[in-house]
């Protein structure tokens, strides 16, 4: 029989589920609110304070988003599944911040009895944008204003003795002949050959010799009711009914807008969203009086403006036509535009502002085709022609299908001011549905949200849509006669397979895009524009579990995947020695820790945390890692748990903190705790293991000699709450529990606890929680340090676990099919209640635990609900081996 001794290495590599002869050295069979940290050992975990408690209604359905603004300013928007209880936000104290809500924008996050945990959030700068993944998306029901009945003719150039006709099919509407140029010194002579001589003969002839003056008025907009929710505007012009209208122009705008029609007393138009005008814009309108020149067989109305080569023809009853015109030159002279030319030189410099014209060069395909509309001022400038939408085309997008946005507008007295609204999706502005296509998602249903290279983009079945550079609102293309690089971009996934890209984030410069089934990238190594457009490119094909979409830990990517009735996490990140992109799990040693499916999961690359929640509300899994180099030094898992019947809501891991929303009892509790595990301060040098902890002042009641408390914790029994006395007290005393009275409010005796003439001291108020830890069982090991099989060989006298500090705990031994004993550790903390005078935290010691009996026949765990931290820097055991 061979006397051994050995360690169970560091404890910081957490849970394994393996046998104790495979795992390796640090690992542990049970990890219950305990922290693995590289440096300070095995720690209780650190404690929550409780910031506040509200009555506001939050349940495990709702939907909860956090984002920071700055500093000071972090906000938890709160998507409840009751739609009676709508949307709100809160500051991390619970605060509820104003906010102004549009019904329809509200009545979208509903759409479709929306399991309201599924919305999609992205927060760039003020703007949160929350996409309903249930809501197809759809094109706008309003269309562009279709092709106006009206034709331009001008005059480029007149000879003497030349002939310009114009016709409608076979009926020739008018014709000028110049003077034969015999006589130069006749003005008549010169006179015939001006181009605005042509016109204006032309012009009276189809007028029937009057040349139709235009005259201008002003009105102003205003809106009126038609039927119940239905709104037009009019623009009132008293009773002119043998007039033409031929232009509006917006005064407040400053151009000039389309109408619907004209009833001799109105200008109207049939939709207040369709129009460019708003009730009250003043509006300036030109016109002509048509009664004293038009005969009963007259057809056409020939409108021009002073000294122009220019006119506008129409048909008096507004319907269409077919116009050419003749002249001595093959028609280069007198030239005629209805609907579409082949060459954008031949484009007159006067027409009807908001005359469309298509160019549609020879031989060209109709995607190669674009439209120009006349624009101007309503000032005397030069007219420009410039790209528009297509006639009758569908200008884009229908908002109301469209993801909301929960805009933070300002900050008043401290409260924020929020708005949730409908955003004003940038329209379809030039071109067609052919040459100038809707976005991919439209038709299909958002996935997912998200910012790449400073483009909003959509996920929507395999493809991804990304806004212009820097414009979040368009999607549409600004031009369809080049390619710019700034212009949206749409990507398609390269693999055969059937896939939804359903959660996307951003990676070593690259997107990372999850569907089901597969990962894939875009690759950022360069600038993706529609000119050099970058793939969507196929990486892994591992299973993803999207119930909680992957989160980014600095370099490298945590998902999960299914297991059964458990969840197992996979570790997606850059192979540096391949330069290629892997994904392996985490979860090996311990694939059925997470029970259920994920319902959050966040991580800190300050403190490489990863926490997930199941479907136990009141359990925490905690995934601790660190690499050195290529070499994973720890990986370690553990649990932290609340107490039972708690609902943890939602939780948030920024920077070194924690923060954490709990329904408790019907109450609503907002915790927060610093990760990093800093001393406590007032007067305390290391962090109090309670939970809902707040930091108050007791004051002494010299009537009754007790020191009476404030109590935040209403819904406890006073043998749930701990007094930690702190500043103020007799310096040997800090950091000493103190003993409470039976009953409310909640006191102390005074018992000299601070020196005379003290009537105020700093007191931590909290409950505490039970740290647990189990550690491997030894097992004998070879010449090789491989471990052996003969387990019943090894028979264990001991443990002795080392600490660094340490309150009262207890050991307790299991013994595998017979009983459990305990053995208390009451370190020698001066001032406790097992010792008898001053306080003094015991700072290292070791802690003996007996065994005897064999090393696979046990179970051995310390526990601890002190509110002294428990440190443990590692574990040894002794026993004796038995030779065959």
């Amino acid at each position: 029989m061979k006397v051994v001794t050995g360690t169970l290495g560091r404890p910081i590599q957490g849970l394994s589920q393996q046998p104790n002869n495979v795992r390796i050295e640090g690992q542990c069979s049970q990890s219950i609110n305990m922290t693995p940290d590289i440096v300070k050992g095995l720690t209780s975990r650190a404690g929550f304070f409780e910031v506040n408690s509200i009555t506001l209604q939050v349940t495990e359905f709702d939907k909860i988003h956090y984002y920071k603004r700055s500093e000071g300013e972090e906000y938890f928007i709160i998507v409840s599944a009751d739609k009676n209880e709508s949307i709100k936000v809160v500051n991390p104290r619970g605060d509820i911040q104003d906010i102004e809500i549009d019904q329809a924008a509200l009545d979208y996050l509903y759409r479709h009895d929306n399991n309201v945990r599924e919305l999609e959030f992205k927060t760039v700068g003020d703007y949160t944008f929350i996409a309903n993944n249930k809501v197809e998306v759809e094109p706008s029901p309003f269309k562009s204003d279709p092709l106006k009945n009206e034709a331009v003719i001008y005059c480029q150039f007149i000879d003497y003795a030349q002939t310009h006709k114009v016709y409608s099919g076979d009926t020739l509407l008018a014709e000028y002949s110049s003077m034969d140029g015999t006589d130069n010194s006749d003005p008549k002579q010169k006179e015939s050959v001006k181009t605005s001589k042509v016109i204006d003969a032309l012009v009276a002839s189809i007028n029937g010799g009057e040349s139709g003056d235009i005259k201008e008025q002003s009105t102003a907009a205003s809106s009126h009711s038609v039927s119940a929710g239905i709104y037009i505007l009019r623009a009132p012009v008293g009773n002119l009914t043998n007039i033409v209208v031929t232009k509006v122009y917006n005064q407040r705008t400053g151009k000039f807008v389309s109408w619907d029609s004209f009833d001799g007393s109105f200008i109207i138009w049939n939709s207040t969203t369709r129009s460019d005008i708003k009730a009250g814009d003043g509006l300036t309108f030109s016109y002509y009086d048509k009664s004293t020149s038009t005969s009963g067989s007259r057809e056409f109305i020939a409108e021009k403006a002073e000294d122009s080569n220019t006119f506008t023809l129409r048909r008096l009853d507004g319907k269409d036509f077919d116009i050419r015109t003749v002249d001595d030159a093959d028609g280069k002279n007198l030239i005629s535009i209805k609907g579409n030319i082949e060459d954008p030189s031949l484009l007159p410099n006067e027409a009807p502002i908001g005359m469309k014209v298509q160019i549609y060069p020879k031989g060209a395909k109709p995607e190669e085709t674009y439209w120009l509309e006349a624009t101007q001022p309503l000032t005397k400038s030069t007219l420009i022609w410039k790209e528009c939408v297509a006639p009758d085309t569908n200008i884009g997008m229908d908002n109301t299908s469209l993801p909301v946005t929960l805009i933070r507008e300002d900050k008043v007295n401290g409260m924020a001011k929020f708005k949730l609204k409908f955003n004003d999706w940038g329209n379809r502005v030039i071109g067609d549905a052919t040459n100038n296509t809707d976005p991919s998602f439209v038709g299909g249903k958002i996935a997912s949200i998200g910012l790449f290279q400073n483009r909003l983009f959509f996920t929507s079945g395999e493809s991804i849509s990304m806004s212009r550079s820097s414009e979040f609102f368009e999607f549409y293309k600004t031009t369809t006669q080049t390619v710019v690089a700034t212009d949206p971009y749409d990507a398609y996934s390269d693999t055969e397979d059937v896939i939804s890209l359903a959660a996307s984030i951003g990676f070593d410069g690259d997107l990372i895009l999850f569907s089901e089934s597969s990962q894939h990238s875009i690759s950022g190594e360069s600038v993706v524009t529609p000119e050099s457009p970058a793939p969507i490119r196929k990486l892994t094909a591992f299973d993803v579990q999207l119930t909680t979409k992957p989160v980014s830990s600095g370099e490298n990517i945590f998902f999960g995947f299914d297991f059964g009735q458990f969840t197992g996490i996979r570790e997606f990140f850059t192979d540096s020695i391949a330069d290629t992109k892997r994904a392996r799990p985490v979860t090996d040693h311990v694939n059925q820790l997470i029970r259920g499916r994920l319902r959050l999961m966040k991580s800190s690359s300050s403190l490489n945390k990863l926490i997930c929640q199941g479907s136990d509300l009141s359990t925490l899994y905690v995934y601790d890692w660190l690499w050195q180099g290529s070499d994973k030094v720890q990986s370690a898992w553990g649990i932290w748990k609340l107490q039972e019947g708690d609902k943890i809501l939602h939780y948030e891991l920024v920077d070194s903190y924690m923060y954490m929303i709990v329904s408790r009892n019907g109450v609503v509790l907002f915790m927060a705790a610093d990760l990093g595990d800093p001393p406590e301060g007032s007067g305390l040098d290391f962090a109090v293991r309670l939970d809902n902890k707040k930091i108050v002042k007791a004051t002494l009641d010299t009537s009754t000699n007790q020191w009476i408390i404030p109590n935040h914790l209403q819904n406890y029994q006073v043998e749930d709450i701990r007094v930690i006395s702190a500043e103020g007290v007799w310096e040997n005393d800090k950091g000493s529990e103190m003993q409470l009275n039976a009953g409310f409010p909640l006191s102390v005796e005074n018992l000299n606890i601070a020196p005379d003439g003290v009537t105020e001291i700093t007191v931590v108020v909290g409950t505490p929680f039970k740290a647990t830890y189990t550690p491997s069982n030894p097992f004998p090991r070879d010449s090789d340090g491989k471990a052996r099989s003969d387990l019943d060989r090894l028979q264990m006298s001991k443990l002795i676990y080392n600490f660094d500090m340490a309150g009262p705990c207890t050991g307790k031994v299991e013994m595998i099919g017979y009983r459990t004993f305990e053995y208390p550790l009451t370190p020698r903390v001066l001032g406790s209640r097992s010792n008898i005078v001053g306080f003094a935290l015991l700072t290292e010691g070791s802690f003996t635990v007996p065994i005897r009996t064999r090393s696979n026949r046990y179970l051995s765990t310390i526990e601890t609900t002190s509110h002294i931290p428990l440190r443990i820097r590692g574990v040894e055991y002794q026993g004796t081996y038995q030779r065959k």
